[in-house]
């Protein structure tokens, strides 16, 4: 009887496992990813999109820039010049296996994952300017998708299929926002201002794109349809608003701004964009925010 009641006692504490919410048993919550200046340099750091729990990820005498997150949350892309020269590095969300994905002697920076994770869009200047490229996921199979002699940067994938790469490009005169095929076809523009737009972001469903402009006078944050339509301005504000990320549901979006009288993290509702919440308040920079998806 003993090892019968022992048996169903066991049951029942794993039926009772099975039915508890999968954040209570251990899933790691979303957090933000960012760049941040206060402890000498540039380095990464995390923290939950409430703005509690900032953590260094790395520790590094040269700079570490621009985190994006892998699609299932597990690694870190970042460009960093820890070898004299700037390059593409993955890491653990911990901070630890940090791995050199590109060894080109020019700059290559602003790695992106695609939604399967295979893959890692990132801007070059080997080829004489700023340039996108794309490689496996694990710095193989090296393939340049834009051939423009104007900039080409800030690329970052469409989700949640992965079928197209937006990015900023200034070769109509100005930077503007464009989107193209995955692989390098069909380039196409979608903003057309006399300012300049950039920092362009997929919400995660795939049917907006937000990003920065300044077009009204000033770096702001906005928001359109992923064709290119119905672009409205989010943020209101005399200081600098830059390099918005969605949150997974879309309803959020974090980004910099120095409205505070620094740079520092801020994240805003995108139905109410009145409702800004600052999550930083280091004296330092912190900047380039990305939401882990």
């Amino acid at each position: 009887m003993r090892v019968l009641r022992v048996s169903l006692i066991s049951l029942f504490a794993a039926v009772a496992v099975a039915l508890i919410p999968s954040a209570a048993v251990g899933v790691v919550s979303p957090r933000i990813a960012f760049e941040s200046t206060r402890d000498g340099n540039s380095e990464i750091y995390t923290m939950f999109p409430s703005g509690t729990s900032q953590t260094r990820l790395t520790h590094n005498p040269g700079l570490d820039s621009d985190p994006d997150w892998s699609p299932n949350g597990l690694k870190i892309a970042f460009h960093g010049t820890r070898r004299g020269n700037t390059d593409i590095y993955v890491m653990s969300r911990t901070g630890r296996h940090v791995v050199r994905l590109t060894t080109n002697p020019a700059i290559d920076r602003n790695p992106a994952w695609s939604p399967n994770g295979k893959l890692i869009a990132f801007e070059s200047y080997r080829d004489g300017n700023r340039e996108i490229y794309v490689m496996n996921a694990n710095g193989t199979r090296q393939k340049r998708l834009t051939h423009n002699t104007a900039q080409d940067l800030d690329p970052v994938w469409s989700w949640p299929n992965g079928r197209q790469i937006a990015f900023a490009s200034d070769r109509d005169g100005n930077l503007e926002i464009y989107v193209m095929n995955a692989d390098g076809t069909n380039q196409t523009r979608l903003t057309f201002t006399p300012g300049a737009d950039l920092g362009p972001a997929y919400s995660r469903d795939g049917k907006k794109i937000a990003f920065y402009s300044t077009r009204d006078g000033n770096d702001e944050i906005y928001i359109m349809n992923a064709n290119g339509s119905g672009q409205i301005r989010l943020t209101v504000d005399l200081a600098l608003d830059a390099n918005p990320s969605s949150s997974p549901d879309g309803k959020q979006l974090v980004f910099q701004s120095n409205r505070g009288g620094n740079t520092d993290i801020y994240v805003l509702d995108v139905a109410n964009p009145k409702n800004v919440r600052r999550l930083t308040t280091d004296p330092a920079v912190d900047q380039v925010p990305n939401w882990q998806r």
